[in-house]
Formats: structure tokens, C-alpha cells, sequence
């Protein structure tokens, strides 16, 4: 398509390049094919583009494995996320991820699968984030975290993100819509695990929705038809 072909890179010219510490930027003079010029910023991470995995970890006792860590960039300050991490020089497939996994919380997987890829931040990055399953974690060894990096690994059961999504404790949106993808994602993945668990979270979150369309006094009838509907699938 000629539509495509006039916005790709005919020629690029560095024009500075600055590394501070652990962030570095550099600027581009970028010449389009369409004879556009503009001024490009690319944000690098230790020199590198800053490819990074994300491991989503399941033990062999079906619990999932997620960190806890300090994030003072966020507005929520502290952090529940996957295990993840940079990829060093010369890692490729999914030897970050099993690194990472293992630097941070000690755990091994007995099999890992790739799941997606994603640029980080296009506009001004060309690392990539790839996301890996890692099933049947076990224990193997103590993590080996690095001189600036503030986390502890948790273990969550079905029971406990239950509580943190449904329960009264207060937490961030953010954090609520990571832990419902976390279980989701896992769930489907294993459905024949958890087949019962899947369609009971999943009647839960409709349920929650149907609660802010409707209000709490008109939600019992809908909830109860709800059940049911699922219940004949």
C-alpha cells in the first residue's frame, strides 16, 4: 500500500545520546520516505531497548505465584504484579523468564510457554515485553534479588483473590483489574483444573457488574436468573 510505504524510514540520523544511570534517551533525526523529516526521542534502558519478560506462575499445588513490590513512579505506590524482569545480553526465548522467576521468587517451572509480545511504549521505545506461562513452579531455592530491588514473593490461593476482589478490603482499581485477569488468564489456560472455579469467578464478576448498573436492591432477581443462565451452559 502506498499508504504505508510513504510513512516507513529512509534514512535516520543520530543526533545526541545521553545515559544517566540506569534510563538513557537517544534523539534521532528520522527522514520519511515521503521526504517528511521529524525529531525522534527513543528511550533506552541500560544501553539496550530494554526487553523484558513477564511470567504468568502457577505452582504444582495450583496456587498463583505473584510479587509484591515497591513502585513510587505509580500512584498507588506499592505494587501486585507478575514476576518479570529485563532480558541480559545474549538471552533469547524464554531464559528471562525463567530467571527472572527464579532470581525473584526462587521458584522453577516444570514446562513454559509463550503467550504474547507487546511493545512497551511505542511512541518512544522498541523493547518488547513477552509474556510466558510457567507451570508447575516448584520451590528449588532462595531469591536472589538485585541491590535495587524492593520485593517479596506471595503465593495467592483461589480464596484469596476471591477476598481481595470481593471482599470489603479497599484496594486500588488498578490492582482489583490485575488480580481478575491473573485468575481469568489461568483459569482458561487450566480449565480442566478448574473448570468449577472459572465459571464460579466468572458469575462473580457479572454479578459485581450487575451491582453497579442496577443497584444492590434490584440486583437479587437479575443475579438469581444470572446463575441460572450459567448454570444450563
Amino acid at each position: 500500500m502506498k499508504s504505508l510505504e510513504e510513512y516507513q524510514t529512509k534514512e535516520k540520523e543520530l543526533v545526541s545520546s545521553i545515559q544517566q544511570g540506569y534510563i538513557g534517551k537517544n534523539t534521532y533525526k528520522v527522514t520519511l520516505k515521503n521526504g517528511r523529516e521529524m525529531i525522534n526521542d527513543q528511550i533506552t534502558k541500560k544501553g539496550d531497548s530494554g526487553d523484558a519478560a513477564v511470567i504468568l506462575a502457577i505452582t504444582c499445588d495450583h496456587k498463583f505465584l505473584v510479587v509484591v513490590q515497591a513502585r513510587p513512579n505509580t500512584w498507588e505506590i506499592v505494587a501486585i504484579e507478575f514476576p518479570a524482569g529485563m532480558a541480559e545480553l545474549n538471552e533469547v526465548g524464554e531464559m528471562t523468564a525463567v530467571r527472572e522467576l527464579m532470581e525473584e521468587t526462587g521458584y522453577s517451572p516444570q514446562k513454559i510457554s509463550k503467550l504474547e509480545d507487546h511493545y512497551q511504549d511505542q511512541g518512544c521505545s522498541k523493547g518488547v515485553i513477552t509474556t510466558y506461562l510457567a507451570e508447575g513452579c516448584k520451590k528449588v531455592g532462595e531469591p536472589k534479588l538485585d541491590a535495587d530491588e524492593n520485593l517479596n514473593y506471595v503465593l495467592l490461593t483461589k480464596r484469596d483473590i476471591d477476598e481481595l476482589m470481593f471482599g470489603r478490603r479497599s484496594i486500588p482499581t488498578r490492582v482489583r483489574q490485575f488480580l481478575k485477569n491473573l485468575l481469568l488468564k489461568l483459569l482458561r489456560i487450566n480449565s480442566q483444573l478448574f473448570e468449577m472455579e472459572r465459571r464460579e469467578l466468572e458469575l462473580k464478576i457479572q454479578q459485581e457488574a450487575l451491582m453497579r448498573e442496577i443497584g444492590i436492591r434490584d440486583a437479587n432477581s437479575k443475579i438469581a436468573y444470572l446463575s441460572y443462565k450459567l448454570e444450563r451452559k
